[in-house]
């Protein structure tokens, strides 16, 4: 038993799985390159299909490019989103009250020193 993914049951265009079992490696390959994760190259990939779905074969000149703009726009709009949620800030504390990083010498340091009584 092989664990290639079967192509999108919800199309009844043979084209769509057809583009499913040619290009789907490249996808992935994109995907992968620019989100660093097999699992969110996979979901990038598998909304990519249910676009092509959606949209259908018969306005796209050229599957692959379409599919391959589509899976990058889609990585990008992951990355700008990871992006923004690592950057606001959302905790309790003010920016003023995290604690400032120590140095490794001044744990080091303090690990050095006999505990006070």
């Amino acid at each position: 038993m092989d664990n290639e993914p079967t192509p999108p049951a919800a199309s009844a265009d043979p084209r769509v799985a057809e583009a499913w079992r040619d290009h789907r490696q490249r996808l992935m390959d994109v995907a992968y390159r620019m989100l660093g994760s097999v699992s969110d190259a996979e979901d990038a990939v598998q909304e990519a299909y249910a676009r092509l779905v959606r949209n259908g074969v018969d306005g796209i000149d050229d599957v692959r490019g379409w599919l391959v703009t589509v899976t990058s726009r889609l990585c990008l709009d992951q990355l700008r989103s990871a992006q923004s949620q690592r950057t606001s800030y959302v905790g309790w504390l003010c920016p003023s009250e995290i604690p400032a990083r120590r140095s490794t010498a001044w744990h080091l340091s303090r690990l050095a020193r006999p505990p006070a009584p």
